[in-house]
């Protein structure tokens, strides 16, 4: 196989691969932060891991054996911390400011994608990181649309 139809063949199969991620059926899936439930609808396979203070949560989405994927939430002060360059007004009325730095580093599997920021919801702020790891394309907003769709449970 020539180099050219290698790199091409690669881009297709990168597609692929991130169109099956994404009609993988969504289940809810509930967690607290401090005192307070949230929950959010993300593909089934997502692995919940829990900090033991019980102020963060990660959802590890990895894409395959090399390649990272994941969002981190977390509790965060009512101040804002570091300089977003974005914003987003999200459809579940949450306000959304990020910024995105596209090599954080790095493995085998190419560069690591990084999206931070804070998600005001209601009274509360979190603080959102999502992570993407990949050769060639780097999505790291892939959690906006999951974002968008997370609620604060009412007791």
């Amino acid at each position: 196989m020539r180099r050219r139809d290698f790199i091409a063949f690669l881009g297709v199969a990168a597609v692929w691969s991130q169109q099956a991620h994404a009609q993988q059926a969504l289940i809810r899936k509930t967690f607290a932060l401090g005192d307070t439930s949230f929950a959010i609808f993300l593909p089934e396979a997502a692995v919940v891991g829990r900090s033991a203070g019980g102020d963060k949560v990660t959802f590890d989405l990895t894409k395959g054996e090399r390649l990272e994927r994941s969002l981190t939430l977390a509790t965060a002060p009512p101040e804002p911390g570091a300089s977003a360059d974005r914003d987003a007004l999200l459809a579940n009325g949450s306000r959304f400011e990020y910024a995105v730095e596209d090599d954080i580093g790095g493995g085998s599997g190419g560069p690591i994608a990084r999206l931070s920021g804070r998600l005001a919801i209601g009274a509360h702020v979190l603080s959102v990181t999502c992570t993407d790891q990949d050769e060639w394309s780097r999505e790291p907003a892939w959690c906006r649309p999951y974002l968008a769709r997370l609620e604060v449970v009412k007791p």
